[in-house]
């Protein structure tokens, strides 16, 4: 009678499957990075569209624009959730103060009221359109390539320099951090 023997995998039939699991692991990285970066622009989609409204209906129920801040060097005055006593405030406006964990690209966010000295030139004509009060979101250290697709979804059809023309602008500073500014509502 002769034992029965085992089946088993050969050293090199181990080698080949890990050799296989691991290409198709390497082959799947970028397709993973592509969907985590969306998903981030998704998050600052959701977050200007919330913020638009909220704005609107801040601003059509008490004639001010907002504030929400988050950044240690900015002023805080929460009008879009916390009543700051303004006639018609019917809020809140959000469900909660900003917080960093807002920003999925680790920077600060912050809701202005009123617009940089450039203001935004929407037609892409190089004239300002919106300047002075207004509400605008500010999304530090964003990807270039996150701001150009939040762009496209708003100016898509605007002419001339993206980073500059259109509700979005874009900046990198010298130190190399980077702003992404979004107009909502207001100016003149």
């Amino acid at each position: 009678m002769k034992p029965e023997q085992k089946k088993a995998f050969t050293l090199i039939e181990l080698v080949l499957t890990i050799a296989i699991v691991v290409m198709l692991a390497a082959a799947m990285l970028p397709i993973v990075r592509l969907s985590i970066e969306d998903a981030k622009v998704a998050k600052v989609l959701e977050l200007i569209d919330t913020l638009k409204v909220a704005c609107q209906n801040h601003y059509f129920d008490t004639g001010k624009y907002a504030r929400e801040y988050t950044a240690m060097n900015r002023p805080i005055d929460h009008t879009l959730f916390m009543d700051p006593g303004y006639s018609g405030w019917n809020g809140p406006y959000i469900v909660a103060l900003l917080a960093a964990e807002d920003n999925p690209y680790g920077g600060i966010l912050y809701l202005a009221t009123a617009f940089p000295v450039y203001g935004f030139d929407l037609d892409g004509d190089g004239a300002r359109d919106k300047a002075g009060d207004g509400n605008m979101v500010d999304v530090r250290r964003i990807s270039e390539g996150a701001a150009r697709k939040i762009n496209d979804k708003f100016d898509a059809d605007v002419p001339g320099d993206w980073k500059v023309t259109g509700k979005v602008r874009y900046l990198v500073y010298s130190n190399g951090d980077s702003s992404m500014s979004v107009y909502l509502i207001g100016g003149t």
